[in-house]
């Protein structure tokens, strides 16, 4: 979507299928806000769109999303049009957390390592630990949350104003 592509800070790494990944600075904990309102916008767009939806394919489409953060090593290849690739358990992680919303019966999974990262900018009541939880690939259990059922992310006061087009590692 060009409003993510002309973002300051805000970078669509890949589409893959019905996928788009995206990637912030994790030290940034306003762009890991962000990256929630960017979910929250997505979810309230599709929302007013659902009766045109409806009415041209009998289908509302939804979406799931993930957040981890990490490191991850970069490469670019190509010096006319580069072409960027990043590798690493961050991205692996991610995309495993994306296959237990359904389990959890949640549309947003975020990991322990992103909460951290910006708990002190939203009211963390707008999400609920799940237990320790076993990641294929991973040796060690990972403490996630899961987006309650109610409202949208409200911001602490004296923080960020969102105008709810931002970055997140969100998948489809």
């Amino acid at each position: 979507d060009e409003r993510l592509e002309s973002l300051n800070g805000i970078c669509v790494y890949q589409y893959v299928g019905d996928e788009a990944v995206l990637y912030w600075n994790l030290d940034d904990s306003v762009q890991g806000v962000n990256a929630l309102a960017l979910f929250h916008r997505f979810k309230s767009d599709l929302k007013a769109k659902e009766f045109y939806f409806l009415r041209q394919y009998d289908f509302v489409p939804t979406f799931k999303a993930a957040i981890h953060g990490g490191l991850v090593i970069g490469s670019s290849l190509g010096k006319r049009n580069p072409h960027r690739a990043f590798h690493g358990d961050t991205l692996n992680i991610t995309s495993r957390m994306l296959g237990l919303c359904h389990q959890y019966e949640t549309d947003l999974l975020i990991s322990e390592v992103f909460y951290r990262s910006v708990k002190s900018r939203f009211q963390t009541d707008r999400f609920e630990a799940i237990h320790e939880v076993d990641i294929k690939g991973r040796q060690q259990l990972m403490k996630l949350y899961k987006q309650r059922k109610y409202g949208g992310i409200r911001l602490m006061q004296n923080t960020l104003k969102p105008s709810f087009e931002y970055k997140m590692t969100i998948s489809h």
